[in-house]
């Protein structure tokens, strides 16, 4: 279990909340014998097996909170290092694809801006080299009519 997650029974001696049951699923098999890290609400006891890896646990804590005459509440923590892809909150998911989707329609609009640009330089250009040709040859048989005429 990671280092950086400590459960302490502590935390939970808040006067509306009772700790009722934790689950640790995992499911290493090491030789850890110890049947104390249950965390069973002893008070100063750090739910901590000795599995320093990089595993995902999961600790389901359910509380009964009375608040207006009701009960309920169950609360889930995740912690750890682990790799899981199904831990990825949906949020996070979405966040990533509209980043994605928003880059990509960035991407193609610059990229049909540059080729408009391209396009209308190109035509600009053969226009005017059309023109300047057009002239230079009206320029030519003026000339050709003047020296044929004297």
């Amino acid at each position: 279990m990671s280092s950086n997650f400590e459960l302490s029974a502590s935390r939970f001696k808040a006067k509306r909340k009772r700790v009722i049951h934790v689950i640790d699923d995992d499911d290493d098999d090491d030789d850890d014998d110890d049947d104390d890290d249950d965390c069973g609400g002893r008070d100063g006891d750090d739910y901590n097996d000795g599995n320093n890896n990089d595993t995902m646990m999961t600790v389901v804590v359910v509380m009964a909170i009375r608040t207006r005459g009701r009960h309920v509440s169950l609360q889930s923590i995740s912690s750890g290092t682990g790799s899981d892809s199904s831990s990825f909150p949906v949020v996070v998911v979405v966040i990533v694809v509209v980043v994605v989707v928003v880059v990509v329609v960035v991407v193609v609009v610059v990229v049909v801006v540059v080729v408009v640009v391209v396009v209308v330089v190109v035509v600009l250009v053969v226009v005017v080299v059309l023109v300047v040709v057009v002239e230079v040859v009206g320029l030519l048989v003026h000339l050709l009519v003047v020296l044929v005429v004297v």
